[in-house]
């Protein structure tokens, strides 16, 4: 039965990581901004002139250390599989979608592109809360300041993307209104699938 489990929740970690992929490839070619994540892996790759996929990557080791060092109680073995697939998940989906994401650069493919990487960003965390045990490495570092300090976690959430959206637009990333409706959307479509999940 263990190990069930274990095979269902590492096909849900791979299925979340494509999904989280395919996303930022259609938040990057949609060109109107992302959410901080985002933002800071496109400045990344145009700063260190690496792919997008390697600099998700080695944010997210960063961020895997860092977690490790103030976070291991709410960490998960998903916590760690999920954040190293991703790098290889967003080079691997630009490649596979590549034809699809080049189709047009009209204003109108661009918004359809961004909505895409939103729902798919929404839905993706939505079936790691719902399926896996353990935070996410940025909600599971978020908790643990948030703890330390003795202030909210929302606060600390929203310093820590900030700074990341921050970082990533000095490097070259986009912030547009795109970020505006990432900040402003993600949270309710997050809530919004967990609650749809319940149901199904």
């Amino acid at each position: 039965m263990k190990q069930r489990r274990f095979f269902q929740d590492l096909a849900v970690v791979i299925l979340a990581s494509v999904m989280i992929g395919a996303a930022t490839c259609c938040y990057v070619r949609a060109g109107l901004g992302s959410d901080s994540v985002a933002v800071f892996n496109e400045g990344l790759s145009i700063f260190a002139k690496v792919s997008l996929g390697t600099a998700a990557w080695c944010l997210n080791v960063a961020l895997l250390v860092t977690a490790f060092v103030l976070a291991r109680r709410h960490m998960g073995w998903t916590t760690i599989c999920n954040s190293l697939l991703i790098g290889p998940a967003i080079d691997l989906m630009n490649r596979v979608l590549s034809p699809v994401l080049n189709l047009s650069s009209a204003v109108g493919f661009r918004v359809v592109l961004f909505a895409a990487g939103l729902v798919l960003v929404a839905s993706s965390c939505a079936l790691l809360i719902r399926k896996c045990p353990g935070m996410s490495v940025n909600d599971a570092i978020s908790t643990a300041i948030a703890e330390k300090l003795g202030c909210s976690f929302r606060a600390v959430r929203m310093t820590i993307d900030a700074g990341l959206m921050l970082t990533g637009w000095l490097m070259g990333g986009v912030v547009g209104i795109g970020s505006v409706a990432a900040v402003l959307c993600t949270g309710p479509l997050i809530q919004l699938f967990v609650q749809l999940g319940k149901k199904s």
